[in-house]
């Protein structure tokens, strides 16, 4: 759900909600919280537009497993930026910080990098992104997303692929997002929802 908290500010919070299938059968089940604002602002000297965000995600998740709770989600919290090369086509770039155990804090902290483009007036688009961990050594054995979005007045379905990296085999994400409300509304909507799903 997305807010307009001003004329260049925006927040917005969703809850996602997690499954993991193994052999056509569903295993494990997970629900968590994410927060985000985004501040957006037009360039007067390049006359393009750009963005900055920071959402705090996986907050409060939960893995279960035939009804048993197997573990926490780690949260993560992200910072990031947009550059809109013009009005069908966005940079993206964003560090990532996993409060994981598991490892130290120097494989903790991910770096995003994606570009996306519209077409037929914005109703179709497709994306490509890499993230990787931000130590040199491993940078270059990161994975690739490549996606797709259909969009209409109602809402957008957004579609990735994810494989590489130290992924056995490839992962789909799904997310969907409805509008409501007069302009300024769908405007924010659309901005929260770019800036804290991505």
């Amino acid at each position: 759900y997305g807010l307009p908290l001003g004329k260049d500010f925006t927040a917005g919070a969703n809850i996602r909600h997690h499954r993991l299938n193994r052999a056509l059968r569903t295993t494990q089940l997970g629900w968590s919280f994410a927060l985000g604002f985004l501040f957006s602002h037009k360039l007067a000297s390049l006359g393009n537009q750009v963005a900055v965000g920071m959402t705090f995600d996986d907050m409060g998740g939960h893995i279960w497993e035939n009804g048993r709770l197997v573990e926490k989600m780690p949260p993560v919290t992200r910072f990031g930026t947009t550059y809109s090369l013009n009005s069908d086509t966005t940079l993206s770039a964003d560090l990532a910080l996993h409060y994981d155990k598991q490892f130290d804090w120097r494989d903790r902290f991910r770096a995003h990098l994606g570009a996306e483009h519209w077409f037929f007036k914005q109703q179709v688009g497709i994306r490509i992104g890499y993230t990787a961990i931000t130590t040199a050594d491993r940078f270059t054995k990161g994975e690739w997303s490549r996606g797709f979005s259909l969009r209409s007045g109602a809402g957008q379905l957004d579609y990735a692929y994810v494989s590489g990296g130290e992924l056995e085999q490839g992962i789909h994400w799904i997310s969907a997002t409805l509008r409501w409300g007069g302009r300024g509304s769908e405007e924010a909507n659309e901005r929260v929802s770019e800036g804290a799903s991505h």
